[in-house]
């Protein structure tokens, strides 16, 4: 499992975004009821994101639209902070990988934001791969959504999210092992440790995590 998470780690900060446009609608996911009502987000950025200067600000938009839209219905919102792992009690890990962005807001009417990310539905006790989506607004599911502004498109795919969630089929077949993650997913090189580094600086981690992070990262 461990080979697994770390597979799909290096995945997400590594795979670049796919072509949305033409994407043949995907279908329900199937997911375990007893999961649903516990939600933890885990945002990862793209090699494009990294230097963004709205990252933070545009996390944290996605965070509380997820929360507000899961609240009504119930659910719990979390977030996962750093590498992907493991949960000890049922829930749906929720891998948010945002190749690209432009965040504008009302103050900033001059050109319309857009938003690039994929969503990774994970079982988050085992690390099962459910199925994911993209959230793409040049794509026609998304290229509708009125507003120029980004907290406006990151409520609507918050709404999407949720309701993926609410209609997916039911299953109560037990996750026993993580699948290996295909391959064919890392198409772009690692990315720099100089990048894993500012990422890791923009985490706001405790000490005693950030040094164990460093020296994963820099290799003693």
């Amino acid at each position: 499992m461990r080979a697994a998470l770390l597979l799909l780690a290096a995945v997400l900060l590594t795979g670049c975004a796919a072509d949305l446009t033409n994407e043949e609608p995907s279908p329900r996911l199937d997911l375990p009821s007893d999961a649903r009502s516990q939600l933890i987000v885990n945002f990862k950025a793209g090699n494009n994101v990294f230097r963004n200067a709205d990252w933070d600000q545009f996390k944290s938009s996605w965070r509380a639209a997820i929360q507000s839209e899961a609240s009504t219905y119930g659910y719990s919102v979390t977030e996962q902070v750093g590498p992907i792992s493991t949960a000890p009690t049922p829930g749906l890990l929720l891998v948010i990988k945002v190749n690209d962005f432009r965040y504008v807001t009302e103050s900033e009417p001059a050109d319309d934001a857009w938003v690039d990310a994929r969503v990774i539905y994970l079982d988050a006790q085992t690390a099962k791969e459910y199925g994911e989506r993209g959230y793409n607004t040049s794509a026609p599911t998304w290229e509708g959504i009125s507003s120029a502004m980004t907290d406006v498109q990151i409520q609507a795919f918050a709404k999407g999210i949720v309701d993926e969630i609410r209609s997916a089929d039911s299953t109560s077949e037990p996750s026993q092992i993580a699948p290996e993650i295909s391959a064919a997913r890392a198409i772009d090189p690692a990315p720099t440790r100089e990048l894993q580094l500012e990422q890791l600086n923009r985490e706001g981690l405790r000490y005693e995590e950030y040094q164990r992070r460093y020296r994963e990262i820099v290799g003693y």
